[in-house]
């Protein structure tokens, strides 16, 4: 395949790219232009990162349960909200929004709670997602243009305790602008799991070895579903109407051994006391698959362009992404710091979070250049 094909199938948009990567780079400044997180600026559970209109950086610390406001060059300006239950207090901050330019929609998953605050900070109003009989937990993941949410529900397990290597699924919802339930979408694949059960019904839970997972994330205007079991990520309307499979050729890269332990010294690595034994009794009587999944995660930038991140074979890392376009044509590869999670793409920044060797969290901005 010298370049993509894109076909109609009964209505829906099939657009098939090579595997040979984009000739177009796109580059990241070698160095964060914002740095957040250390010192006095300590960070905890840190929450959806987004860059406001005038420059300024807006985090989520669960940890304090604020909202903080940062000025373009890293400074606190403010903190907004704490602890409780009233009015721009916040019991669990789960995921930050923006609405318009500047406002901030801020959702705590203890009190099922939305909250908006004003370009300043200030409390505006909060309202509740809608329930019904169908609809009685949503955990928000994402907004739309139009300022309608897209939410996430509970894993089916069939009403079983979870036990062993397990992948559920899981409802989709879209709410409106004002908490309103305007439709189920049904039930789609999540992630594998682990589910070691223990006594009366209780278990523990860990990730799966190259387990395959599903990432769900709401662009501009499309919601997008990514299994990645292969290299295929399907769009959807908002409402749930399935338009098109993006899929980009490639070839399975077979698990052995050797990769194997490497994923097992990296974990063990990263854990200390029971941590470590879940992780050893773990990699003693979970199933392995024999290949590793297309890729790992996606995100969505503020064009609606995709980004797709490159699976990291152990004892590899990578920090490299491949952009394809709205309609799904590969656009070009970006190679970001390894370990960064972008959480907003700009035309010409990329902010997200990022760890440092002691798992200290820090808010990481670097310039975005798009026309190499």
């Amino acid at each position: 395949m010298d370049g993509p094909i894109v076909r109609d199938s009964a209505g829906i948009t099939i657009v098939d790219n090579p595997a040979q990567d984009s000739e177009v780079i796109w580059q990241i400044s070698s160095d964060p232009d914002v740095d957040i997180g250390g010192g006095v600026d300590d960070l905890f559970r840190v929450v959806s990162p987004i860059r406001l209109s005038d420059g300024r950086i807006v985090v989520g610390n669960g940890g304090t349960s604020e909202i903080r406001y940062y000025a373009p060059d890293g400074r606190l300006i403010k903190p907004a909200g704490r602890d409780g239950e009233g009015p721009g207090e916040f019991r669990r901050i789960a995921w930050l929004g923006r609405r318009g330019a500047d406002s901030i929609v801020v959702y705590d998953l203890d009190l099922l709670r939305l909250s908006i605050l004003d370009s300043a900070g200030t409390f505006v109003r909060s309202f509740q997602l809608e329930t019904t009989d169908s609809v009685t937990f949503a955990y928000v993941i994402g907004s739309y243009a139009d300022g309608s949410f897209l939410t996430n529900g509970f894993g089916d397990t069939g009403g079983e305790t979870p036990d062993g290597l397990q992948r559920y699924r899981s409802p989709l919802h879209w709410f409106g602008p004002d908490g309103a339930l305007l439709q189920n979408l049904g039930f789609f694949s999540g992630s594998e799991m682990y589910y070691m059960p223990f006594g009366n019904g209780g278990f523990s839970v860990v990730e799966a070895v190259f387990g395959r997972q599903t990432t769900r994330i709401a662009g501009p205007d499309h919601l997008y579903i990514a299994a990645n079991d292969t290299y295929q990520i399907d769009r959807y309307t908002s409402s749930g109407g399935l338009t098109a499979s993006i899929r980009r050729a490639h070839e399975a890269v077979a698990v052995s051994n050797v990769h194997i332990d490497a994923e097992k010294e990296g974990r063990l690595a990263a854990a200390s006391g029971r941590g470590a034994e879940r992780i050893r009794e773990t990699f003693d009587d979970i199933p392995i698959p024999e290949t590793f999944p297309a890729y790992h995660v996606i995100r969505v930038d503020e064009a609606g362009n995709l980004w797709v991140q490159d699976y990291a074979i152990p004892p590899q890392t990578s920090g490299r992404w491949t952009v394809f376009d709205p309609e799904g044509i590969m656009q070009a590869t970006v190679e970001l710091p390894v370990g960064l999670d972008p959480t907003h793409i700009g035309n010409d920044f990329v902010l997200g979070t990022w760890k440092d060797d002691v798992d200290v969290e820090h808010v990481r901005l670097y310039g975005l250049d798009r026309s190499t």
